[in-house]
């Protein structure tokens, strides 16, 4: 991935040959960061955060949670920046009833879109023009239980593609990861939050593919769902130990 430094020495890397796959025109640019940054690079990004920012980092179980989510706020604010020509400190959001930012005010009229996911000590940002657009990263290193969240998150389908992996525990969590941060991007960019019902969303489709095809294909609609007005796509890419996906409106003809 081609890497572009941002000011205060943040470095993010760019993953537009994700942007062609899934859209052919580069309408959508994807970027990941890592956020454990120098005390000097980490107050240049904090010092862009609005009020409310500032506050919702400081309400972080740990310092180094609150620090890294408002690296990530600075990193959005900064590529928004790029795309607006606002200055990254003066771009206000808005938020819908399950906490999806938005452009405020004259910027909404833009047609810009972006959404933003981080764990640990990464970041990745989605920024589209025009269409909806979702994103979401996990580690795979996790030891909680999965038995419960398949139980009751997953679909009849992905149950099954998770249960024949089981007795490789590694692969089973990665393949538990790969589906929930499909499903988490879908769900994001349709602007919901997980919920009971999120088992009626199908994600077994790609199942199939190894951990070095992060390839997808369409989904197919459950009758209350709209699964195939979405592109879903697995990063290409991340550090060891990440995966992630980003979900993007398809264009009406």
């Amino acid at each position: 991935m081609a890497r572009r430094p941002v000011r205060g020495g943040a470095e993010l890397m760019c993953a537009d040959t994700l942007a062609t796959e899934i859209d052919g025109g580069g309408n959508v640019h994807v970027w990941c960061a890592r956020l454990d940054l120098s005390p000097e690079a980490g107050e240049g990004l904090h010092a862009l955060l609005s009020p409310d920012e500032r506050l919702r980092a400081a309400a972080y179980p740990s310092a180094v949670q609150g620090t890294r989510f408002a690296s990530t706020r600075g990193i959005l604010r900064q590529l928004l920046e790029q795309v607006t020509g606002v200055p990254g400190r003066a771009i206000q959001f808005a938020y819908n009833r399950d906490g999806k930012p938005s452009l405020a005010g004259d910027l909404a009229a833009l047609g810009v879109e972006f959404n933003v996911s981080h764990t640990r000590d990464l970041a990745v940002v989605a920024v589209t023009r025009g269409r909806e657009v979702g994103i979401d990263i996990a580690s795979t290193g996790g030891v909680a239980p999965i038995d419960n969240l398949v139980a009751r998150f997953f679909s009849p389908e992905e149950r099954v593609a998770v249960a024949k992996v089981a007795a490789d525990g590694e692969r089973q969590r990665e393949l538990f990861t790969r589906i929930w941060v499909r499903k988490e991007a879908y769900l994001k960019g349709r602007g919901e939050g997980i919920s009971q019902w999120v088992h009626l969303t199908d994600f077994s489709h790609a199942t199939d593919h190894s951990a070095t095809d992060c390839s997808a294909t369409s989904t197919p609609s459950r009758p209350d769902r709209d699964q195939d007005a979405w592109d879903v796509r697995d990063l290409r890419g991340l550090p060891t130990g990440y995966v992630g996906s980003v979900a993007l409106a398809r264009r009406i003809e």
